[in-house]
């Protein structure tokens, strides 16, 4: 076999590998706070004597029948969206409804509770988010909080609200859950960095021997081995000393800016 043809066989198994690695791609911003939210023509009122449902808003409807007055309702948490004049788990695409903003519960991107399409980022706890749209037939990846193409039906992960759970789990991730207010509105959370969500919260798991932060800065989680077994106890700073995750000591607290953020970074 000649070396031109070798190189030429290298060249092209390189280009199928290229062609079948994960394209992944940051997603399009479709509503902020800052947004003048769109006006749709919904109905307002019923007509005629049928007895009907019809879509009033993205996510509530009219229930329409002889003799009574017009009874508007609020979609349930498990199907949030009117879409063809009945709750669904899917946005109306006659309105070009959009998910609502998440109520921030921290700073980062966000995986939408319910529209694996979309995702969401916040800049300051407290605040709503930014809203993006990864397009249809794409997913948010939350590993790499980027978009990427919707191959199997379980990269859609959402969020059920199970009353007899405190908080829920968002699809297999170990990152990110939620819980379900009793007004509807679902609280997106997400585990610091060597935290997994352990069904009842974020518990620590050590990533190698060392001094880890800890989610009170006034403390930190230090990893060592117990025989075979890497294990990890939790640690006080002295005084008023906070953790120094570069150097992993303690260290006396310098003034802090507040942190926020208005433009996410995806990298």
């Amino acid at each position: 076999m000649s070396c031109k043809l070798v190189l030429a066989i290298f060249a092209v198994a390189a280009m199928l590998q290229l062609s079948a690695a994960e394209v992944e791609f940051p997603g399009k911003l479709v509503n902020s706070p800052y947004s003048i939210a769109p006006f749709f023509n919904f109905p307002s009122t019923c007509e005629g004597t049928d007895i009907y449902t019809v879509c009033t808003g993205c996510s509530s409807y009219l229930v329409c029948a002889p003799g009574i007055d017009a009874i508007e309702t609020d979609c349930p948490t498990e199907k949030p969206y009117c879409n063809k004049n009945a709750c669904s788990t899917t946005l109306s695409s006659e309105y070009e409804c959009l998910p609502d903003s998440l109520k921030c519960t921290g700073i980062g991107f966000y995986p939408d509770p319910k529209q694996c399409q979309y995702y969401h980022y916040c800049g300051e706890s407290g605040q709503q988010s930014n809203v993006y749209d990864c397009q249809p037939n794409n997913v948010f990846n939350p590993a790499t909080n980027m978009c990427k193409q919707k191959k199997l039906a379980a990269d859609c992960m959402s969020v059920t609200c199970d009353p007899n759970k405190v908080f829920q789990t968002f699809g297999t991730s170990k990152t990110y859950f939620a819980y379900c207010g009793d007004d509807g509105k679902i609280l997106m959370l997400k585990c610091d960095k060597n935290y997994v969500f352990n069904g009842a919260g974020c518990a620590f798991q050590c990533p190698s021997v060392g001094n880890f932060p800890h989610t009170d800065p006034k403390k930190y989680n230090e990893c060592y081995f117990s025989g075979t077994k890497l294990v990890s106890k939790e640690v006080s700073c002295p005084g008023e000393k906070v953790f120094n995750a570069e150097k992993q000591v303690c260290l006396t607290a310098p003034h802090i800016k507040k942190k926020f953020e208005t433009e996410p970074s995806h990298n």
